[in-house]
């Protein structure tokens, strides 16, 4: 799994006005690869075909995509809203209808107890992305030492190094590892609704309206659980 920059443009008719939003999506599973079909480029494609909307879909590197969401007023981004507002520090965000759920677990060494509680997170060494607001998820962060890294491929090396104890992140993001780590996405330390976020406007909104029946479709027809497969959390 690479941190690369690629810019994909999805054209599809139009039938609203947001054909110059941008969405800002992180270029590592499961939002983004090489080829094209990572579970939420497809996801994504898919709620454009059905609410009509042509969008620039914009894939950075993790640290790098929060940053351009956080300085772009006219950006969306998939996040849950309570994290959008604690790791930037808006106090309004305007989301959409859930297309999934996000949950953060505590992943320690395939050797290591499973540990699923923030208490035992007590005077340890954690590895989390830059962005992750640990005090959001009301992880103690003044009884840990934090290591920030850019990607989970840096976290998961200290941890084999045995520089932290554990890693704290998304379990669907941690999917791609679960051979080499220990976590249960059934008990997760904080676990939230993950929307598309905007920037508060009027065109904001109306983008938002404007995908919400999509999303209902997907839903209730099933091929939201079908794109998303193994990372999908909702129920």
């Amino acid at each position: 799994m690479r941190a690369v920059l690629a810019l994909t443009l999805l054209t599809v008719s139009t039938l609203c006005t947001a054909a110059d939003r941008v969405m800002i999506m992180p270029a590592m599973e499961p939002y983004f690869s090489e080829i094209g079909n990572a579970s939420y480029q497809r996801l994504m494609r898919e709620i454009l075909r059905r609410s009509g909307n042509r969008i620039n879909i914009e894939y950075l590197p993790l640290a790098k995509s929060i940053q351009s969401f956080d300085q772009n007023k006219n950006a969306c981004y998939p996040a849950a809203r309570k994290l959008a507002q604690g790791f930037l520090g808006h106090d309004v965000i305007d989301a959409g209808i859930a297309i999934n759920n996000l949950k953060i677990v505590i992943a320690t060494p395939k050797s290591e107890p499973l540990a699923s509680s923030v208490e035992s997170l007590r005077n340890r060494r954690v590895a989390t992305l830059l962005g992750n607001a640990l005090g959001v998820y009301g992880i103690p962060v003044s009884r840990i030492t934090i290591h920030y890294v850019a990607t989970y491929e840096q976290s998961l090396e200290l941890l084999e190094k045995g520089r932290v104890n554990a890693i704290v992140g998304s379990a669907a993001a941690l999917m791609p590892y679960r051979d080499r780590l220990n976590f249960d996405i059934d008990k997760a330390v904080f676990s939230v609704d993950q929307s598309i976020v905007c920037h508060p406007s009027a065109e904001s909104r109306a983008f938002l309206e404007s995908i919400r029946p999509a999303i209902q479709s997907m839903q209730a027809d099933g091929s939201l659980k079908s794109i998303l497969g193994e990372y999908y959390m909702l129920d």
